[in-house]
């Protein structure tokens, strides 16, 4: 399996890490803190057959925070995470050509905010932070472009570094219905 990274400021294949072999029904590691420790990046793995992967991140100070995420699909669909706070972002990345999503502030309380838009180049990754009141969340669309993206909330602490992660997953905003007519039998007593 190919592993690149993709950073703020280039794509990669970083130095003896540009691959891994995995054999069929097993598990395989491989630490990457050197090679993208401390920015925000995303990792693209090219397969020939189907693979799972996830992502373990350690926080720093004296009781190290462990958080783990997932690998995701491009957000064709458009994304929304909730409980979002003081230290939310985004890490959105398109691996291939640029891409554009729409990025919408949903408050806990009161009307959500204007939408605005967030470009990201091609074989480029965005870090993209979050300014919202209290709790909020958070909507993703799709304009153009395959994008794919996460959501990570820092706080800071005297004791360390306390990390989430979370991946953007399709958002499940609409819902197919059958096909209905219009008629007063369901009201009218028989």
């Amino acid at each position: 399996m190919a592993i690149q990274a993709v950073t703020e400021d280039a794509a990669y294949a970083m130095k003896g890490r540009e691959s891994i072999d995995v054999p069929a029904g097993s598990v395989g590691a491989l630490d990457v803190t050197t090679g993208i420790g401390g920015e925000a990046a995303a990792l693209v793995l090219t397969s020939p057959t189907p693979v799972v992967a996830g992502v373990v991140v350690t926080g720093t100070g004296d009781k190290p925070d462990v958080a783990f995420t997932a690998g995701t699909p491009p957000l064709d669909l458009g994304s929304a995470v909730a409980a979002n706070g003081a230290g939310s972002r985004l890490v959105l990345t398109a691996p291939g050509a640029a891409g554009r999503v729409s990025v919408q502030i949903v408050p806990d309380r009161g009307p959500a905010g204007q939408p605005f838009v967030v470009d990201v180049p091609a074989g480029r990754t965005r870090n993209v932070p979050l300014k919202g009141k209290g709790e909020f969340g958070v909507v993703v669309t799709p304009v153009s472009g395959e994008v794919y993206g996460g959501r990570v909330t820092e706080e800071r602490l005297k004791s360390g570094l306390l990390i989430t992660e979370q991946p953007l997953a399709p958002a499940r905003t609409w819902t197919l219905l059958p096909k209905l007519t219009d008629t007063s039998t369901v009201v009218v007593p028989r």
